[in-house]
């Protein structure tokens, strides 16, 4: 067996022009079937999305402490366990979902962070995460329950609010109107498909250059995982941390899985950015427990 020889530099410029074509010619048949299979309000609900994400992603978020001109080379790594059971005790109180405890929880550690490196939390009305959502429940095709189907949408978190509940409020707010009002769920399931019959650089190019305007100040992923015990052998598995990486102008990434009674979060943090991660660990704790208290949980 010989391989072929590496690819020179006008076959590089042919596969790259071949695989332009073939994403600009996906998007328009994606057009043309969103608009004749379900009608043209279908058609306009995309085209109000992606007017909404280009408007967002090139919209700087707020500057803070947290978020640097440039990234060190280097990464700490912190797992925070809270109770799941007292969160959902604090959805039924509130009214809201697991979900928007977790947030509600890392936006009152955010702040209480912010607020100590001295960064003006009361102005810091344009806060955002970058937070997956997942898009299954709206793909009706073959394989669709086969691998990830996700979205990014940019969520406001409200820092700025010093009450707990009226931050809880915010929350909750802020995601019933992305998944019910906001179109960018369509848009994000029309950017999906895009790159899945033309390639990656759709999606990559939208996502770089959002990360490049500093268009989100942090990820914040919330993944279910199986409410029972996983076992190696006879060890039990304790506990599940993520990790999401960082991007560009980002100094700490959260990630949240459920696990076996436990809503575990991973802290991953740029020390240059956040040279004090125990602190913002210590922080969410401190900041699940007000909002607990206020819940009366």
């Amino acid at each position: 067996w010989s391989p072929h020889p590496a690819p020179g530099t006008l076959a590089l410029a042919a596969a790259l022009v071949e695989d332009s074509a073939r994403s600009i010619a996906g998007a328009i048949r994606e057009v043309r079937h969103s608009w004749t299979d379900h009608g043209a309000a279908h058609a306009k609900d995309i085209l109000a999305g992606l007017v909404e994400t280009v408007r967002d992603g090139t919209t700087p978020a707020a500057a803070t402490s947290i978020n640097p001109s440039e990234l060190g080379a280097h990464r700490e790594f912190l797992g925070v366990g809270l109770d799941l059971a007292r969160a959902k005790s604090v959805r039924r109180a509130l009214g809201g979902t697991v979900n928007d405890v977790a947030l509600t929880a890392m936006t009152g550690a955010l702040r209480r962070y912010l607020a100590r490196r001295g960064d003006r939390v009361d102005s810091l009305h344009d806060f955002r995460a970058l937070v997956p959502v997942n898009l299954r429940a709206l793909r009706d095709v073959p394989g669709a329950s086969q691998g990830n189907h996700i979205s990014l949408m940019l969520t406001p978190l409200p820092i700025a609010l010093a009450n707990v509940r009226e931050r809880f409020a915010a929350v909750h707010a802020a995601c019933e109107r992305l998944k019910h009002d906001s179109h960018e769920v369509e848009d994000g399931e029309f950017v999906e498909r895009v790159g899945d019959l033309g390639g990656p650089n759709v999606v990559t190019a939208v996502f770089r250059t959002a990360s490049l305007l500093r268009a989100f100040n942090v990820t914040v992923t919330n993944v279910p995982g199986p409410q029972f015990p996983l076992y190696l052998g006879r060890s039990r598995m304790e506990s599940i941390h993520g990790l999401v990486p960082l991007f560009t102008h980002q100094g700490v990434s959260v990630a949240i899985v459920s696990y076996d009674g436990g809503l575990f979060f991973g802290l991953l943090s740029d020390p240059d950015a956040v040279p004090d991660l125990a602190a913002l660990a210590q922080d969410l704790r401190d900041a699940f427990d007000e909002l607990a208290q206020a819940a009366g949980c």
